[in-house]
């Protein structure tokens, strides 16, 4: 595919540096270089994030920075808080489908492992409003993400078990002077083993950018992340695919990431773009993606983050074992504002026993572990399909769909 001038700027243009401050508090920022911003009082204590980083959601000691977004054609003023944060104003949640080992109609429990995840939307119209990222968090007029979020867990050196959060993730720009628009692929790996600041063993005895794909990649000690070139001159309806593979080969654990758009049934891009060995040692198991019952407590504020209301099988770090196909912010922890969407959303796990992907047996409206969010998009089922329509509307948050 040709990559314009303008649209050939987006894949040297990286996303600032955020940070850690106190347990997690992220800005949005501009290059993936050794720039930093980071608070005067936290600058000793703090690890530093580039913003290709999607966090995972921890408590904070303050709502996050909500400064101006990207787009002035939205209705109104950004208005909307990070979920979780008793603010008073509209929360924007990580809205889409979410698998969390709970059936909606009665709460039953249930929990099932598998080496492979995928999801799927088709976006036939949409809108994207403002975010509070900032002006430079995207390339286009229009910036968010949709991301799909898996736990997993991984054998590393000595045998020792550890708890693993892989996200294969699209960030969509829009251009209005060519009325088109960008997917740039991005996966990030956290290691979700422990209190997020204290790991052992955090993500250094890892490989990536084994296919060689990725324009920026690193993040060591706290995640793995890596950015591929974008895909540019695409126009609705999108149709876009995520998998995320977890295998042993050789003795050695890997995670693969792999992503798909079609023009309706033609293909325009299909790629396993990163591809991660963990090289601690060989392992004595192969990886496998959790999930585990626990429906999350809506927080009336931070100390209430990391439980469940219904079952009790939290990952360490304090987050559900899930598996999440979601629309958020366009990284670091923000927020974005959908003016308006038409959308259907699905997610599948490989079932070894069927030989085949099997839709997730239940589904919620959103997810729970990142941090990112959208505001204005309603989710419901898709009629009987185990899909879901994202629509206009406010977030229904923790709505069974089937």
């Amino acid at each position: 595919m040709t990559i314009t001038d303008e649209n050939s700027k987006q894949s040297k243009k990286s996303r600032k540096l955020s940070s850690l401050s106190v347990i997690l508090v992220l800005a949005c920022g501009l290059m993936l270089s050794a720039a930093v911003l980071m608070p005067a009082s936290a600058a000793s204590t703090s690890p530093v994030l580039p913003t290709v980083a999607f966090p995972p959601r921890i408590a904070a000691t303050s709502p996050p920075i909500r400064s101006g977004g990207e787009s002035s054609s939205d209705s109104g003023n950004f208005v909307c808080a990070s979920h979780g944060y008793p603010t008073g104003e509209p929360a924007c949640w990580p809205m889409g489908v979410a698998d969390y080992g709970i059936t909606p109609s009665n709460h039953n429990t249930y929990t099932y492992r598998s080496q492979s995840d995928e999801a799927f939307i088709t976006i036939n119209s949409i809108s994207i409003g403002r975010n509070n990222c900032g002006n430079p968090c995207g390339g286009g007029e229009g910036t968010l993400s949709i991301q799909q979020n898996d736990v997993g867990n991984i054998t590393i050196k000595g045998g020792v078990q550890q708890t693993y959060w892989p996200q294969d993730v699209l960030i969509l720009d829009y251009y209005p002077a060519s009325q088109s628009y960008s997917v740039i692929p991005v996966d990030n790996i956290w290691n979700f083993s422990g209190p997020f600041i204290n790991i052992v063993d955090p993500m250094t005895a890892v490989t990536g950018n084994l296919n060689n794909q990725c324009i920026f990649s690193g993040g060591a000690p706290e995640l793995w992340y890596c950015e591929a070139a974008p895909i540019n001159n695409l126009h609705l309806p999108l149709t876009i695919g995520t998998r995320i593979d977890f295998y042993q080969s050789g003795g050695y654990n890997y995670i693969t990431f792999w992503m798909e758009i079609l023009h309706g049934s033609a293909v325009v891009y299909s790629q396993t773009y990163d591809k991660i060995e963990f090289t601690a040692s060989k392992a004595t198991a192969a990886p496998e993606l959790y999930v585990e019952p626990c429906l999350p407590l809506l927080p009336q504020n931070p100390s209430t983050f990391g439980h469940c209301s219904v079952g009790t099988k939290e990952s360490p770090i304090g987050l559900p074992y899930d598996a999440e196909w979601i629309i958020g912010g366009p990284g670091g922890g923000s927020q974005v504002y959908i003016n308006s969407i038409s959308a259907v959303m699905s997610e599948y796990y490989w079932n070894a026993g069927s030989s085949s992907y099997v839709p997730i047996p239940h589904a919620y409206s959103n997810g729970w572990d990142t941090a990112e969010g959208a505001g204005g998009v309603n989710m419901v089922r898709n009629g009987g399909a185990m899909t879901a329509l994202a629509g206009s509307g406010t977030d229904n948050v923790l709505q069974g769909l089937w």
